[in-house]
C-alpha cells in the first residue's frame, strides 16, 4: 500500500486539530502543496487568507495549528494583534520609525528580515503570519499590506526592506458575526452575512489580493461534543506527562463540562453559542485542573495514582486509586 502523500498527512494532521471547517482546511493545505511544489512564493507571498466567522470556531487554531506542525511549535509564527495599531502612528512599530523621527533607533520592526528568519525553522523555511482582527487595525494598515500582498516585500523606516515572499499571510476577523450570534451549525444566510460585510468593510483592491476568503461556520452539537472530548483528552496528556497521573474519563464528564458552559452565568452570557469553543476551555480548567491542582498540592494524589473522573450536578467528582 502506498504511503499518504504530504498533502494528505497535513490534512489529517489539521483535521485532528480544527474540528468542523474542511473547506478552509482544504484551502490552507492547497496553498502548502503550491509552494512546496515551487509553483508559489516567486513574486509575492505563498498565500493570504482572510479567515472569516465568529469567535471560538478554529480562525486562530487553525494557524497556530499549521505552525505546530510545520516548526514543531504552535508558537513558531508571527502573531500581529491588530488591536494595538488603531491609530496610524502606531503603524510605526511594524516597520521602524525612518530616520530623524523620534524613537528611530528605538523602535525595532516587527516584520524585520531579522524576525522572519526567527519565524524559520530547521524542517521547514516558510514563514507564517497573523495579522488577527484585522478590522480592529487603522486603515493605514491595510494600505501597508496592499503592497506586501501584491509584491511580497514590505519597506521599512531605515530604508532596508523585508522579503515576505516565503511566507503565508493569515488575516483574521470577526466582521458580521454579531449576525450569527446565538447560531449553532451551518446556514447560508451567516455566511452570506459575513462575506458581505467584509465586502463593504475591504476595499476591492484589498480583497483582489487575498489568495481565498474563508468563511467559518458555527460549531454543530457534534463538534461540539468532539472538541470538548478533544480538550479532556489533551488535559490528561498534560497531566500524565508532567505529574505522572492517569486520568480515566467517564461518559458523564462530556455532558457536564457541556451542560456548564452552555449555561449563561448571571452576570455574562458564557455560552457555545456565543464564544465557540473558548468556553470549553475555560470550563475544563475549573471543573478538571483546579480541583486537581490542590489535590496535587497537598499530596492527596502522586505519581502512579489513576484518578476515575465522573460528573453530576454540573460538578465534577474524583476517585483516586493508589499507584503501586
Amino acid at each position: 500500500m502506498p504511503l499518504p502523500s504530504e498533502s494528505s498527512r497535513l490534512r489529517s494532521a489539521l483535521d485532528d486539530r480544527v474540528l468542523g471547517q474542511p473547506d478552509a482546511v482544504q484551502a490552507v493545505v492547497d496553498g502548502y502543496v503550491r509552494w512546496k511544489a515551487g509553483l508559489a512564493g516567486i513574486d509575492k507571498p505563498v498565500a493570504a487568507f482572510l479567515m472569516l466567522g465568529p469567535t471560538g470556531v478554529g480562525k486562530t487554531l487553525t494557524v497556530e495549528s499549521l505552525a505546530e506542525i510545520l516548526h514543531g511549535d504552535a508558537r513558531m509564527l508571527i502573531k500581529i494583534h491588530c488591536a494595538e495599531y488603531r491609530h496610524s502612528h502606531e503603524i510605526a512599530r511594524l516597520v521602524g520609525a525612518p530616520p530623524g523621527y523620534i524613537g528611530h533607533k528605538e523602535t525595532q520592526p516587527r516584520l524585520s528580515q531579522r524576525r522572519l528568519q526567527e519565524a524559520q525553522s530547521k524542517s521547514c523555511p516558510l514563514v507564517i503570519i497573523l495579522f488577527d482582527e484585522i478590522e480592529k487595525a487603522h486603515p493605514d494598515l491595510w494600505d501597508l499590506l496592499l503592497g506586501v500582498l501584491d509584491k511580497g516585500d514590505l519597506h521599512l523606516g531605515d530604508g532596508s526592506s523585508a522579503d515576505l515572499r516565503q511566507s503565508m499571510v493569515f488575516l483574521t476577523s470577526n466582521v458580521g458575526a454579531r449576525e450569527a450570534a446565538g447560531a449553532i451549525g451551518y446556514c447560508p444566510e451567516r455566511s452570506q452575512n459575513a462575506e458581505s460585510a467584509a465586502r463593504r468593510l475591504f476595499s476591492p483592491e484589498f480583497r483582489n489580493r487575498l489568495t481565498a476568503q474563508l468563511t467559518y461556520q458555527p460549531l454543530s452539537e457534534s463538534q461540539v461534543r468532539s472538541i470538548t472530548d478533544l480538550e479532556l483528552r489533551r488535559c490528561s496528556a498534560r497531566v500524565r506527562q508532567t505529574r505522572g497521573v492517569g486520568l480515566a474519563f467517564r461518559e458523564s464528564v462530556v455532558n457536564c463540562v457541556l451542560e456548564d458552559c452552555q449555561t449563561p452565568s448571571s452576570s455574562t452570557d458564557q455560552s457555545v453559542a456565543t464564544y465557540g469553543a473558548r468556553p470549553i476551555r475555560r470550563t475544563i480548567e475549573r471543573l478538571l485542573e483546579l480541583p486537581l491542582a490542590h489535590m496535587i498540592l497537598d499530596g492527596r494524589i502522586g505519581p502512579g495514582d489513576e484518578i476515575e473522573v465522573g460528573g453530576k450536578n454540573r460538578a465534577l467528582t474524583f476517585h483516586r486509586r493508589r499507584g503501586v
